[in-house]
């Protein structure tokens, strides 16, 4: 039997993201120290970052899940051992590496039923709960400070022109204060237009996924100062029906073409989409371990 071992993993909704993605594969699940991997036949062995701080050299085959490598710093030379069958990571990256599957961020996307609030019944317009302030980290070369300058102006830009729509809205700052988990679920679902800002460095973020689970509508940014190509075609393949705008200049009268249109239509197709996107990752994986 397949062994799935937790390396430094404390975060439970993590957990169960990745046993929803493993859902269709007989493991016995392990609390193990690194000291013990090499005793295990064919294990499956989730870390969060930092690879290259665990002992990989061993014999005996294992799968790799890599889920919190954002920024693009980790050493991920142990995705080329021999004995390293198949890696399942989140933050796409451009690479020819046929043993990586993408996966989204883990976040919301397994443990609630999506919420289908008619949006007419909704409070709020748009929302935003999050940190508005960035640090410079100085570890990250790519992180240059006139670059990051960039990309906190962007941020700013964004949240300032959703300020100056007109309507009923939720804005939160959570950079010194963190909102409360039943809060945030709470406005999602009472939410329409969810704004996804990028993450520090990487376009992916929990918010849009979080945005697909209470049924509100995403809207993302085609490009960052930092991912020059469109970020989410990549990741899902094209296949996804995403709003997308170039900059958030003209994004109220965005909104308001938008409320114009069928959004429940609109919306329906979104989410079927990720439903069905999920159930094919599932398959996916699923498929990829069995044959291993």
């Amino acid at each position: 039997m397949i062994k799935l071992i937790w390396l430094n993993i404390t975060d439970n909704n993590l957990k169960l993201c990745i046993k929803y993605l493993l859902q269709n594969i007989n493991y016995q699940e392990l609390s193990q120290t690194q000291l013990l991997l090499p005793s295990l036949s064919k294990s499956i062995i989730v870390i969060d970052c930092n690879p290259n701080i665990y002992d990989f050299n061993f014999e005996n085959d294992f799968i790799l899940v890599h889920l919190n490598d954002k920024n693009y710093m980790d050493d991920i030379s142990v995705y080329e051992q021999y004995n390293c069958k198949l890696v399942i990571r989140s933050y796409y990256m451009p690479t020819n590496n046929k043993k990586i599957i993408f996966i989204p961020i883990p976040s919301f996307w397994n443990t609630y039923k999506i919420k289908k609030t008619d949006l007419q019944k909704r409070k709020y317009i748009w929302s935003f709960c999050g940190h508005i302030e960035k640090k410079i980290n100085l570890q990250y070369p790519h992180q240059h400070p006139l670059l990051l300058n960039m990309f906190l102006n962007q941020r700013y830009h964004i949240l300032n022109n959703m300020l100056k729509i007109k309507c009923n809205r939720y804005f939160y700052d959570s950079s010194n204060v963190k909102i409360e988990n039943f809060k945030y679920k709470e406005i999602l679902s009472n939410t329409v237009f969810l704004p996804c800002l990028p993450s520090n460095y990487n376009n992916d973020t929990k918010r849009l996924y979080d945005a697909l689970e209470f049924g509100c509508i995403p809207i993302l940014l085609r490009k960052t100062v930092f991912q020059n190509y469109n970020y989410f075609e990549k990741l899902f393949d094209n296949d996804m029906p995403f709003i997308y705008v170039d900059n958030y200049d003209n994004i109220e009268q965005v909104i308001r073409d938008l409320v114009k249109t069928n959004l429940e239509k609109k919306r329906e197709i979104l989410i079927n989409k990720w439903i069905e996107y999920k159930q094919i990752l599932i398959k996916n994986i699923t498929n990829h371990i069995i044959n291993l």
